[in-house]
């Protein structure tokens, strides 16, 4: 990624660049791909942090991350070793992750149009 700072063009240090300049003794993870490699990713790290460490074209079409079986968000954090798989859209389970998204972003959507649709748990109390 690259910014203007008093009117100079710098590049600035990607999250798994900076996560990676840390000092030597940090705690590491291993994470294992689909196809049986290894990766050591810094304690912390997040299935985007390791797309990113595989490519930039898999960081791009990265939907969410798939650890041990179960689908979480490209932002969470990774603290023990771990299975991982990248989700992107030509994965068996991108439908159900774009699917869950849509659905999200709908509820929010009526919920500023209708404050009072009781969606997303929110429940109308009788007064």
């Amino acid at each position: 990624m690259f910014c203007r700072s008093a009117g100079y063009l710098h590049r600035e240090r990607t999250h798994t660049e900076s996560m990676m300049a840390g000092s030597n003794s940090e705690q590491k993870i291993e994470v294992t791909l689909p196809d049986g490699s290894t990766m050591a990713m810094p304690e912390g790290s997040t299935p985007l942090d390791v797309a990113e460490a595989i490519g930039p074209g898999l960081a791009r079409a990265a939907l969410a991350g798939k650890v041990d079986g179960a689908i979480i968000d490209l932002q969470t954090p990774l603290h023990e070793d771990v299975t991982l798989e990248i989700v992107t859209p030509k994965s068996d389970d991108a439908p159900d992750v774009l699917r869950h998204s849509a659905a999200h972003m709908l509820a929010t959507a009526v919920r500023k149009v209708r404050p009072g649709a009781g969606i997303g748990g929110r429940r109308r109390t009788a007064t």
